[in-house]
């Protein structure tokens, strides 16, 4: 397996071989496999000096890397369950992400003792064709515009008004856990090590601003823990979801704006308002407090 270099091979869509097409239909034993070899890679960075291998591993992984596929049978297991395989079957989630493919990073957490993937998420950088988020809210075949609403979302007119450079923004496109891990005794400290992985990535590649498309459940948890989305619109219809949010945010803020929600939480929590989850939750994000220092970084 080809671990994620830091570096991006490019900006703007590449032909990707014929032998690393994307795969949103793994069998069973394609997918054991994959999570052997990313846990294998794990352990093998770890290193025997320093004791034995950390039971939890989140990865970076290119669109090139096999094990990519792995998250791709995920995000099409979790998305078909949850909207209906109609709109996003392996058929249909190919042809919705085949223009971003390439431009495409995953982050996944893996359990070395369950041999399990737990959660990952995928981010895009510019293609082609621009970014997903703002390519479907222009497309009437997939976003359902409210009535009423006249203002000019076309990607340019975005770019002008909220001051957004699309070569330094990324698309936050999907972030999924299987439902057997999403409320285990795991999900905070797998949320938070993918929360934390995008934002190191966002550091490491200079990025100044994100783009989401936000089901209305998933933007109730984000906007709790702080993470400073706007409105780039008003809630739409999107891909089997009744109120999906397309939204956008200054990269700058994050950090400031959660420190803040942290602050803020900690008061809550006392008052007994908020559950201790939401702040393990914005903590893990900022600062990488997950799995009690217990998680193996591969990238």
């Amino acid at each position: 397996m080809a671990l994620a270099e830091p570096g991006i091979r490019s900006l703007y869509t590449v032909q990707v071989p014929e032998h690393e097409r994307p795969n949103y239909r793994l069998s069973g034993d394609e997918i054991n496999d994959h999570i052997g070899t990313l846990a294998a890679a794990a352990a093998q960075l770890s290193g025997l000096e320093k004791g034995p291998p950390s039971r939890f591993s989140v990865h970076e992984i290119s669109a090139y890397d096999e094990c990519s596929n792995l998250v791709r049978t995920v995000e099409c297991s979790v998305f078909s369950k949850k909207f209906g395989e109609e709109s996003n079957g392996p058929e249909e989630l190919t042809q919705e992400y085949e223009d971003y493919e390439a431009n495409s990073t995953f982050f996944a957490v893996i359990d070395s003792h369950k041999l399990a993937l737990l959660g990952a998420i995928r981010v895009a950088r510019e293609s082609a064709r621009g970014f997903k988020t703002l390519v479907d809210i222009n497309d009437s075949n997939i976003v359902k515009v409210p009535q009423g609403f006249t203002e000019d979302i076309s990607p340019q007119a975005i770019y002008d008004r909220e001051g957004i450079n699309p070569h330094s923004t990324l698309d936050m496109m999907t972030l999924v856990s299987p439902e057997e891990f999403r409320y285990g005794p795991w999900s905070i400290g797998v949320q938070g090590s993918l929360y934390h992985e995008a934002l190191e990535f966002t550091k490491r590649h200079e990025i100044t601003h994100w783009l989401i498309m936000l089901d209305s459940r998933a933007r109730q948890g984000i906007h709790q823990i702080g993470i400073p989305f706007k409105p780039i619109m008003p809630p739409v219809e999107y891909l089997g979801s009744e109120e999906t949010y397309p939204e956008w945010l200054v990269t700058s803020e994050i950090e400031p704006s959660m420190e803040k929600r942290n602050y803020e939480l900690k008061a809550e929590i006392a008052a007994g308002i908020k559950k201790k989850a939401l702040a393990r939750v914005n903590e893990g994000m900022l600062y990488g407090h997950n799995f009690k220092g217990n998680l193996q970084i591969v990238r």
